[in-house]
């Protein structure tokens, strides 16, 4: 769970849903905002950033971390800090009746 760089389904769904990141910030920054789709593309997009950037980070710590208790308390306080981070945004999202205040 702290290692998905080592799982190769997790791997495989890092690499599938790379294709999506260009076209959901598309939609994302393209969409109106009143529109009912908004949400769900904004929150799939925030989803897909959020899943990417911890494997990502999960990578460059299996790659420089070479001291196993540091590695370990790193992947806690990334899985932790990328699931905060992903969970604050989806409420933000679907709480609010439009994403951006003008």
């Amino acid at each position: 769970m702290f290692s998905p760089d080592k799982h190769k389904i997790l791997l495989h769904w890092y690499r599938t849903t790379s294709w999506w990141l260009l076209p959901f910030t598309a939609l994302s920054y393209g969409l109106p905002n009143h529109e009912p789709i908004s949400k769900f593309i904004h929150a799939s997009t925030v989803t897909l950033y959020g899943y990417h950037s911890y494997v990502s980070t999960s990578c460059v710590i299996t790659d420089y971390m070479k001291r196993p208790l540091l590695g370990d308390l790193l992947r806690v306080a990334n899985a932790k800090f990328h699931l905060l981070g992903t969970i604050g945004f989806l409420k933000l999202i679907l709480e609010r009746k439009n994403i951006i205040d003008k």
